[in-house]
């Protein structure tokens, strides 16, 4: 058993703001049927060889903004899950040896203006709608998106800058 940094379940209204967390022993932030979160000035260094080191779960969450946040993960960045919707993910650097950007199960997401390094911008969709990427600038061998047996309807890659890359996805 490993333990979240940081798990809120079931709340309106939170601003979660200013806070460096180092080593995290398991995935780092998990909010959980929360409505209307601020995520701003975070940063995140895991060890790179500490596994499921995750940044930021969101699942059944509602009218999410994430702001300057600087992740360095050992696993993903950021998963959507439980139909969380109206996501905006901005001006933020995120670098971890897995994805940027999880979809289980997510509609209304943006993630715009950000540095990126990892395998895979978009990884592994179950299901997803409208989502968008824009403005990214990301380095890393690897897919830009790729699927697991999943649906995503309305992706939108919009000025990507994209070296390294080994497949399109």
């Amino acid at each position: 058993m490993r333990p979240y940094v940081l798990e809120i379940q079931n709340c309106e209204n939170i601003f979660f703001e200013d806070l460096t967390v180092l080593e995290s022993p398991f995935h780092t932030f998990n909010f959980s049927g929360v409505e209307r979160l601020v995520v701003r000035g975070i940063t995140l260094r895991n060890d790179p060889k500490s596994p499921n080191t995750d940044g930021l779960h969101l699942f059944a969450c509602k009218y999410v903004r994430v702001s300057e946040v600087d992740f360095d993960t050992c696993d993903d960045c950021i998963l959507t899950g439980g139909g969380t919707t109206d996501v905006v993910v901005t001006n933020s650097r995120f670098k971890t040896p897995w994805g940027l950007f999880w979809p289980i199960d997510g509609k209304r997401i943006t993630i715009s203006n950000c540095v990126v390094t990892c395998q895979m911008l978009v990884k592994d969709i179950r299901k997803g709608e409208d989502i968008t990427l824009s403005n990214i600038v990301a380095n890393g061998p690897g897919k830009l998106f790729s699927t697991y047996q999943g649906e995503i309807k309305n992706l939108t890659l919009n000025n990507i800058q994209a070296s390294d890359w080994s497949q399109g996805g």
